[in-house]
C-alpha cells in the first residue's frame, strides 16, 4: 500500500496513474484526508462530497458501484456516529442499579473492542480491495462479480462500524460518560 504521507505531490500523482480505479480513488482520499489532518479540520470538501453522494447512502452497496452512485469509501476516522437510540439498548438489563451499572460497563468495554475490530476490517477492505475478501465472497456469494462483492463487503463493514458507534453512544449516555447528552 502506498502511503500518501511518504510521497511528494508529483511522485504521488505518478503512482496514482499506475493503480486500478478503486485504489486510485482511495489513494486520493488518503492523501486528501492526510492533508486535512494537518490542517486540523473535519472532512475536506472532497470527503464531504463522498458522504453526500446522491442516490445511496454510505451503508448501501450501490453507493460504491460504478453502475450505482460510483462513490468511494470515506476514511474510517470520518465515519459519522449516529445519535443514541433506544434501539441500541441491550435486550436484557438488570433492574438493580448497581448490577445494571456493572453490566453496562462490561458491555461498553466489549463494544469498544468490537469497534476496534470493525474499524480494522473496514480499513483492510479499503486498503486491499477485493484481495481482502474470501473466495466465497468473490466467487460464490456474488457470482464472480468482483465489484459487487467489494461493494457489499465495504457497505457491510461500514454498517458494522456505524452500528457499534451507535451502541457506544447509547452506552456512554446511560453510564453518564457523555456530558453533552
Amino acid at each position: 500500500m502506498i502511503r500518501a504521507a511518504d510521497c511528494s505531490a508529483a511522485h504521488f500523482v505518478k503512482r496514482l496513474m499506475k493503480r486500478d480505479h478503486h485504489s486510485t480513488i482511495q489513494l486520493a482520499l488518503d492523501f486528501d484526508a492526510r492533508q486535512t489532518e494537518h490542517q486540523g479540520a473535519g472532512p475536506s470538501a472532497h470527503v464531504q462530497r463522498e458522504i453526500d453522494c446522491p442516490g445511496y447512502d454510505l451503508g448501501h452497496p450501490w453507493h460504491y458501484l460504478a453502475r450505482g452512485c460510483g462513490g468511494i469509501p470515506i476514511p474510517v476516522q470520518h465515519i459519522p456516529s449516529p445519535s443514541p437510540s433506544p434501539h441500541d439498548a441491550p435486550l436484557k438489563l438488570a433492574a438493580n442499579p448497581v448490577k445494571r451499572s456493572v453490566q453496562l460497563r462490561a458491555i461498553y468495554q466489549d463494544e469498544q473492542h468490537r469497534l476496534a475490530d470493525f474499524k480494522a476490517r473496514y480499513q483492510e477492505i479499503v486498503e486491499h480491495g477485493v484481495g481482502a475478501l474470501s473466495r466465497y465472497d468473490r466467487e460464490i456469494a456474488h457470482g464472480g462479480d468482483l465489484e459487487l462483492a467489494w461493494a457489499c463487503s465495504i457497505a457491510l463493514a461500514y454498517n458494522h462500524v456505524v452500528s457499534c458507534l451507535g451502541r457506544l453512544a447509547w452506552l456512554r449516555r446511560e453510564l453518564g460518560l457523555d456530558r453533552s447528552a
